[in-house]
């Protein structure tokens, strides 16, 4: 069972990651969208509520996908061939083990998911209306339907 002086650590630690994504050099509508999907997540909006060292690591993934996202890119326009330009950034990272990868991956579905169904699909997307129908019978979004496990062997 986690002590006191764990959950102090796991407080700080995600105080102190998420003051340094606050000061990164992205669009500030990245970082709210970030923080309000992970604000979402620990109150359970859309699942189980997680705990802080949930939040942690999904803010510790969503950091490094912002970094990997071109620079001035908001989130809610990101398109499923930028979404695959990701996944092979993801895969291509030497110095990250097999599970940050399936984290971060994890973390992009979920996340992208997220955002679709709290916001759509922005004005001109190819298929959008018929993507916007098929979006509440999908656990996904369509263009997140990959196998984490098949991209991360």
């Amino acid at each position: 069972m986690a002590n006191n002086n764990d959950f102090n650590r796991t407080e700080r630690r995600y105080k102190a990651l998420k003051s340094a994504f606050e000061k990164m050099e992205i669009p500030e509508t990245n970082k709210g969208l970030a923080i309000e999907f992970i604000d979402s997540c620990m109150v359970g909006m859309y699942g189980a509520k997680i705990g802080k060292r949930r939040a942690l690591k999904i803010l510790e993934c969503l950091k490094k996908l912002c970094v990997l996202l071109p620079a001035g890119k908001i989130w809610n326009d990101v398109t499923k061939a930028e979404i695959k330009s990701l996944l092979m950034q993801i895969n291509e990272k030497p110095t990250w083990g097999e599970w940050d990868r399936y984290s971060t991956l994890s973390v992009l579905r979920k996340f992208m998911t997220w955002i679709r169904c709290e916001y759509g699909y922005p004005e001109g997307y190819q298929d959008r209306e018929k993507l916007l129908n098929m979006l509440p019978l999908m656990k996904f979004a369509p263009e997140c339907k990959y196998s984490i496990q098949s991209l991360t062997s």
